[in-house]
């Protein structure tokens, strides 16, 4: 069996592409396929991928002409991907040579299901400016820790993560049909939680561009995060994991620009805010702001009238007056 499938969607990063190519065909593990996905791109990307497979057997390319999103790309891959393992990575992102190795050495010594790797680098166009993950309580030996501190203490990004397919596919864990970013927060949480503990180390380092026109850096992405949010909470409903200590939401730039996000939002957060008052210490003043305001805020003309609606400025301003 092939030890590690990765999985590359693609659309619009020819710029970046030939880079995460390259330092993926380079690992020093070398048992891998390599599933790339062209989710309709329109610019050099679909020639770039047909020449790597043209030159590497281990590549399988899939050319789709109209753009599905990056949930549809993944789950597509993941569908027929045969590896042991599934690695997940952004096509404007790339990995040290010995990324995977690293990986695959300590998930099979431990026979995980799940193994997070906290080390990698914000990189930026400009190249000489950088930032290192800050997680230094974590050493290359690793520990398992509680996969509820997990998820609301450490990153949702997929990319750090290593999943057996097995798992996967025991639990059918598959992208949500979300579009406009956050998906990860749904699948690292679902997988993470339905596990006891996960195994957490500091390995060698993942490359994440920071790009202002990645769909991470979206200014809606902040009511996508509430979306895959509760499709976690339903998903967690079902499979009758208990809450205690888990986050059902966070706030980074919550855009609420429309009476169907508000009324979302203001439903969800409803919802929960009896869980939420049982784990108020994992929870920071900006989120029980916004659960508190949108119990006591009757309709969305009554929100406009007094919150900018992207809610995070909101939220800067109200916290400085009452400190003044």
């Amino acid at each position: 069996m092939t030890k590690v499938s990765v999985l590359i969607p693609v659309h619009n990063t020819a710029d970046y592409l030939e880079k995460c190519l390259e330092s993926v065909r380079g690992q020093t593990l070398s048992d891998i396929e390599i599933l790339c996905v062209n989710d309709g791109s329109t610019d050099r990307s679909p020639e770039l991928l047909r020449q790597a497979a043209r030159e590497d057997a281990r590549i399988r390319l899939t050319d789709w002409q109209d753009c599905r999103g990056v949930s549809a790309a993944r789950n597509f891959a993941l569908d027929n991907a045969i590896g042991e393992y599934i690695y997940f990575i952004d096509s404007d992102d790339w990995l040290d040579k010995d990324y995977l190795e690293a990986m695959v050495e300590r998930s099979d010594a431990l026979h995980a299901d799940i193994l997070m790797n906290t080390s990698y680098v914000q990189e930026y166009p400009d190249t000489g400016k950088r930032a290192f993950s800050s997680f230094d309580n974590f050493s290359s030996e690793g520990r398992f820790e509680p996969s509820a501190k997990i998820q609301r203490l450490l990153p949702p990004i997929i990319w750090a993560r290593l999943y057996r397919r097995s798992f996967l596919q025991r639990h059918f864990l598959r992208f949500p049909p979300v579009k406009g970013g956050g998906e990860d927060i749904y699948f690292t949480g679902a997988g993470d939680l339905l596990l006891p503990e996960i195994f957490v180390f500091k390995g060698p380092y993942y490359h994440y561009l920071q790009r202002a026109d990645s769909v991470a850096h979206q200014r809606e992405k902040g009511f996508h995060y509430i979306e895959n949010f509760r499709l976690l909470y339903l998903f967690l409903q079902e499979k009758q994991i208990p809450l205690d200590g888990v986050k059902l939401f966070f706030i980074e730039s919550l855009v609420l620009d429309s009476e169907v996000k508000f009324n979302f939002v203001k439903a969800y957060l409803t919802e929960i805010a009896d869980i939420a008052r049982r784990n108020r210490e994992i929870y920071n003043d900006l989120e029980w702001f916004l659960l508190d305001l949108m119990q006591n805020t009757p309709d969305y003309d009554a929100f406009r009238s007094r919150c900018h609606p992207d809610i995070s400025m909101n939220f800067l301003r109200h916290r400085m007056r009452q400190r003044t």
